[in-house]
């Protein structure tokens, strides 16, 4: 059996990708990656997994299954040049680490609109992480681009109470082209991350728009 090591383990995806994770017979034991231990309770099998994402050392088995999950928003980091460590950085180092080991498969969550070219910030910065890893050359990598995620956080964010309440109306309106800006449960996200595993198809795939 496999292992299967998520970055990003405490933030809203990564958290209900590491417990669905631990529920599947196929891993042998789910490695949450922390910068400091947690409180959080794991089941059988779950470890967490205290890095520096500076200095990053992954001792996994060969044929692995990596899921990144990392994200952050340039208000919570407090830059864009911390913004961009997280966001693009660590990110691309998780990937290093994935190739170095000889991962089976690398999920990454990323974001609709990413776009190294874009004269957004944020995206300009997704889409140049996107890049990045690409050039890593990893067997098999799935790049999730999700619209707004939908879920408990433990910070409240105002632009998340309004698309909750707006969601029947968006999801009417945005259709065809606009499609994969509908909000998305991240707990749907989180599943399409497994699917994407367990197919593990050799090339760099990317999936947006998906419900």
């Amino acid at each position: 059996m496999r292992q299967a090591w998520v970055a990003g383990s405490t933030g809203l995806v990564g958290h209900l990708l590491s417990d669905k994770l631990e529920a599947l017979p196929i891993y042998d034991g789910v490695r949450r990656l922390v910068r400091r231990p947690t409180q959080a309770e794991a089941g059988e099998g779950s470890y967490e997994v205290v890095v520096s994402y500076d200095q990053l050392t992954i001792n996994a088995e060969p044929e692995s299954d990596f899921f990144c999950c990392l994200g952050s928003t340039i208000k919570k980091a407090g830059s864009q040049q911390a913004f961009r460590l997280v966001d693009e950085k660590y990110v691309v180092r998780f990937a290093e680490e994935a190739k170095r080991t000889g991962a089976r498969c690398l999920v990454i969550v990323s974001s609709v609109g990413a776009d190294p070219q874009s004269r957004v910030f944020y995206n300009r910065v997704k889409g140049q992480m996107e890049a990045s890893v690409r050039r890593v050359g990893l067997r098999s990598v799935y790049i999730l681009r999700p619209s707004l995620l939908l879920g408990e956080r433990s910070e409240s964010r105002l632009a998340e109470r309004v698309a909750v309440s707006m969601a029947p109306l968006m999801n009417a309106v945005m259709a065809g082209p606009l499609r994969k800006y509908r909000p998305i449960q991240a707990s749907r996200v989180a599943e399409i991350a497994i699917q994407c595993a367990a197919q593990g198809q050799a090339g760099f795939h990317m999936l947006e728009g998906f419900e």
